[in-house]
């Protein structure tokens, strides 16, 4: 036993002694705390696959949350309240934000079963929304339900979702909530400040 703590002793001393050691150490470590971090987060939000308004295929956390900045909202394409104010706000605030933020992604989640990609691919023209990182997402409405769930909101009517908006960055583990239809600069300030 004695041996085994003087090696330790031994070993930090070799390690503080020598900032190559030192770093390659400190890497080791971080790495292993980000792969468990990434397990949790994995488990959590899942990798259910969701439609964008375009066709194409993404899964909730290896594609659009890993390592992004993420601007979550929940809507639906036939909302004429809350949703057209949102949408419009969401994109000032990336248009605002996309050059500074590295990996910034707009997550827009249907809550309406009825939501295809064909409409919300018309509301994306509609809106004149950006076309890269600027997500009408769709899928199996179990599974958004699911992911609704994560966030402390409840959706059992369309029109009875949230506007409140999710601003995050799995990297840092920092989450804020916002207003979506107050205006962009309060969530260009949540995206600034995660």
């Amino acid at each position: 036993r004695m041996a085994k703590g003087r090696r330790n002793k031994t070993t930090k001393r070799i390690i503080q002694g020598n900032d190559k050691a030192e770093e390659k150490w400190k890497s080791r470590v971080n790495f292993f705390w980000k792969k468990k971090r990434e397990e949790t987060d994995r488990a959590y939000f899942s990798d259910t696959e969701v439609l964008d308004q375009n066709g194409n295929k993404h899964k909730i956390y290896s594609d659009l949350l890993r390592d992004n900045v993420v601007v979550l909202n929940f809507g639906f394409s036939s909302c004429k309240g809350a949703c057209p104010i949102a949408l419009k706000n969401l994109k000032e605030a990336f248009l605002n934000k996309k050059n500074d933020v590295k990996n910034l992604k707009i997550l827009w989640f249907s809550v309406d079963a009825r939501d295809s990609v064909v409409k919300l691919n018309k509301l994306a023209k509609q809106m004149n929304l950006p076309e890269k990182d600027f997500y009408l997402l769709t899928g199996e409405q179990s599974k958004i339900n699911q992911l609704i769930s994560k966030f402390g909101q409840k959706e059992n009517e369309p029109e009875s979702h949230t506007n409140v908006v999710f601003v995050g960055n799995l990297s840092t583990g920092n989450w804020i909530k916002s207003i979506s239809i107050r205006s962009s600069k309060e969530i260009v300030d949540s995206i600034s400040a995660v």
